[in-house]
This record gives structure tokens, C-alpha cells and sequence, in this order.
């Protein structure tokens, strides 16, 4: 019997936080494959994919005064509460042979690759958007 490799609902928690809505969408759609779940595991490439554009639609629409901690924690708080209820808590994972835990490595290593990604888009969106007097270099003298 082959074990598979789950993150627990901390480590996705955690991940969540330092790497945004991808880490989440990447780290649910591997627990569903880990648990031999496809549908499962496409449905939540689609939600999760839905749920990254809801978040960032959301931050862009937000007021620039609007506290930067806010939106951050509660799309974590929701990760947490959403694999809570419908994926293996920590002791589940903890009372069944065929699962172990993902390595917290791991864990970072999707933490840091996800929040790059997010970097690169937003920065990728400002460019964009900004006016392209903003992106020349200055020519008047003064």
C-alpha cells in the first residue's frame, strides 16, 4: 500500500498567508489527488482559479485607506475554515496508515513559488494600466 502525502489544514493555513489564493487552490488540488478524488480535484482547480480572480477583483476595487491586513486575513481565515470542513483535519490524517504529512519544505517552498507568481502579476497589471508617460524616462531638463 502506498502512502500519500497530505498538508494538513495548519499547513495550508500558513501557506495561504505567505502565498496567497494559489498556494491554496494548489495545495487543495493535491490533497484531492493524494485522496484519489479527480472530480474533486478539477472542482477545486475551478473554484480555487474563480476564487484568485474574486480576491484580486476585490483588492483593486478596495479604497487606497482601506486597512491592508484585512483582506489578506480573511481569505486565510476562509481557507482554514472551507478544508476544515471538507478535507481531513490533522488527526484524521494522523489515524489513517495510508496518509502522511506533507513536509513543512514543501509547505514554504509553495509559499515563496505562489507569492511570486502574485508578484509578477500584479506587477504585470500596474504596468498595464499605468500611463505610458509614467514608463518613459524623464527628457526635460531642468
Amino acid at each position: 500500500m502506498d502512502i500519500e502525502k497530505l498538508f494538513s489544514p495548519t499547513q495550508i493555513t500558513v501557506a495561504t498567508f505567505v502565498g496567497g489564493p494559489l498556494a491554496t487552490t494548489y495545495m487543495v488540488k493535491e490533497n484531492y489527488r493524494a485522496m484519489g478524488m479527480p472530480q474533486a480535484q478539477k472542482n477545486s482547480s475551478i473554484y480555487g482559479a474563480l476564487m484568485t480572480l474574486l480576491i484580486f477583483t476585490i483588492a483593486w476595487l478596495l479604497p487606497e485607506n482601506f486597512p491592508s491586513m484585512v483582506l489578506p486575513m480573511a481569505y486565510t481565515a476562509l481557507a482554514f475554515y472551507w478544508v476544515e470542513k471538507n478535507q481531513l483535519t490533522r488527526e484524521q490524517i494522523e489515524q489513517q496508515a495510508q496518509f502522511e504529512f506533507q513536509s513543512n519544505g514543501q509547505v514554504f517552498g509553495i509559499s515563496i513559488v505562489s507569492l511570486l507568481i502574485t508578484l509578477v502579476f500584479i506587477f504585470g497589471v500596474v504596468v498595464a494600466f499605468m500611463p505610458m508617460d509614467d514608463l518613459s524616462p524623464m527628457t526635460e531638463a531642468y
